[in-house]
């Protein structure tokens, strides 16, 4: 015994071999609408842009990060394993690191522009519903077994 097992709260546990009869569950309810998770903001953009400008924008911040990525790449490469730095090779290396940072930072931009966002939440909330469908399945196909 130690001082959590006193007190009021103390539940003693059942006996080892006791059969202990379940209550039955209650009924389960169809869903409401309302049970659905809100959407993740509730802000109002209001966009004075067009695409293009968003395009230009996210143009102006990833190529340059793409470019030193590349770079890095490069010289990763000639230092590890001992590639020249004027080769075809090389150019190779530098376009694959660059493409490769340019499309990273393209999904990051299109999961988290408001378009992104926007879709994610229709995913999830459709995932939510399919699941919830599936533990109601369960929970039904529960009750009639026992029956």
């Amino acid at each position: 015994m130690n001082r959590y097992d006193n007190g009021p709260n103390y539940i003693a546990p059942h006996a080892p071999g006791e059969i202990v009869q379940a209550r039955r569950q209650a009924a389960i309810m169809p869903a409401e609408t309302a049970q659905l998770p809100a959407a993740p903001a509730t802000s109002e953009v209001i966009l004075r842009t067009t695409y293009e400008d968003r395009a230009r924008g996210w143009l102006l911040a990833v190529t340059p990060l793409s470019a030193v990525g590349g770079l890095a790449g490069v010289l990763l490469a000639a230092v590890g394993w001992a590639m020249p730095i004027l080769s075809v090779t090389a150019l190779l290396v530098y376009f694959a690191t660059f493409a490769g940072v340019w499309l990273l930072g393209y999904i990051v931009h299109t999961v988290v522009s408001p378009d992104g966002v926007a879709l994610l939440h229709v995913l999830f909330a459709w995932r939510y519903v399919e699941r919830e469908r599936k533990a109601r399945e369960r929970a039904y196909r529960g009750l009639y077994e026992r029956e």
